[in-house]
């Protein structure tokens, strides 16, 4: 639609990749808190009485940013595919 009413091609990208990696690092975070969660519900349901499980930091570092790698990644394909529609065939292909 906004390719319809004029928008240009990086400006299409720009929104779907940003749009794109702020899901992707909802997603990621949203992760990562569970992470932290199930080890201090494992440490303090008494399983294992003689380990205490933790996060890593580094470990948190990398993930974070293999997140926001991989969302970029996921993002630049289709957002170059998308730019690079005709406007008509793009709402022709909406409207099926």
């Amino acid at each position: 639609m906004r390719k319809a009413f004029g928008a240009s091609s990086w400006t299409l990208v720009g929104q779907f990749l940003v749009e794109n990696v702020v899901l992707t690092l909802i997603g990621g975070l949203l992760g990562f808190v569970l992470a932290a969660l199930v080890p201090r519900g494992i440490n303090g349901s008494g399983l294992f009485p003689y380990a205490r499980f933790a996060l890593n930091g580094r470990v948190f570092l990398y993930g974070f940013l293999m997140t926001l790698f991989f969302g970029v990644l996921s993002g630049v394909y289709p957002a170059w595919k998308m730019s690079r529609l005709h406007p008509v065939d793009a709402l022709k292909g909406a409207l099926r």
